[in-house]
């Protein structure tokens, strides 16, 4: 396909509203394509993040703590405490926001499930390609909005908003899917940390391109040092 995966090297507004234009159409386009499918249903993803955190606070998380050793990736050692600090000081009041809506009915279609600035491809301003279905299962079109939003906005609260205007003006949010939005990304803000050093130090597995892998966890980091200067960990 034509075009480049930049939008992190040259964000601007007219790309964030063509990423997130493309993401409504593409919801439109599953949601009228799939009626046998399009149900209101509490989010599975939601309900998955629950146990999962769950089980990173009871037991996981001390796991991959006493598994963390420097090993051959200084790197990521050297980033795991902080991450695993943060995870513990937060995940009580991501989990407390995720059960409050974890039952909540929402509309569900197939989506993308891990749609971010890395697999959209742009010529200018134009987006011009969509890449990785890898992910794709029924879930709600809050799920999708969070993961792109997050990596396009990070955590500026005005770029959220205007991300969330493009949207919109293509397919209208119900209610319910607006609340879901801020619990989907500060949970996948929490995990997403602990995956990766579950994945390497628990797992064994082995990745490439461990400069690209670093640049995403301090990331992350920084994330999570905005959740929990914040009084419930989200952004608004």
């Amino acid at each position: 396909m034509p075009g480049r995966a930049d939008y992190a090297a040259r964000p601007s507004t007219a790309r964030l509203r063509a990423a997130m234009t493309l993401l409504a159409d593409f919801h439109n386009a599953s949601q009228s394509h799939s009626e046998a499918l399009t149900r209101l249903n509490s989010s599975p993803g939601l309900a998955q993040r629950l146990q999962q955190l769950d089980d990173l606070a009871q037991v996981g998380g001390r796991a991959i703590r006493h598994h963390v050793a420097p090993g051959d990736w200084p790197e990521l050692a050297d980033r795991a405490p902080e991450l695993l600090d943060l995870f513990f000081q937060l995940v009580s009041r991501v989990r407390e926001s995720v059960q409050r809506v974890v039952s909540r009915p929402v509309r569900l279609i197939p989506c993308l499930r891990d749609v971010w600035h890395d697999h959209l491809l742009f010529d200018g301003d134009q987006v011009t390609g969509l890449v990785d279905f890898g992910a794709l299962r029924v879930e709600s079109p809050a799920g999708d909005i969070a993961r792109l939003l997050g990596s396009l906005a990070g955590d500026d609260a005005a770029t959220w908003q205007a991300g969330i205007g493009a949207y919109v003006d293509r397919r209208q949010l119900s209610e319910s899917e607006r609340i879901l939005i801020p619990v989907f990304d500060s949970s996948s803000v929490l995990l997403s940390g602990m995956n990766w050093l579950q994945w390497v130090y628990v797992d064994g597995r082995v990745f490439e391109q461990r400069e690209v892998i670093t640049d995403r966890l301090d990331a992350l980091i920084l994330r999570l040092r905005s959740m929990g200067e914040r009084p419930d960990g989200i952004i608004q």
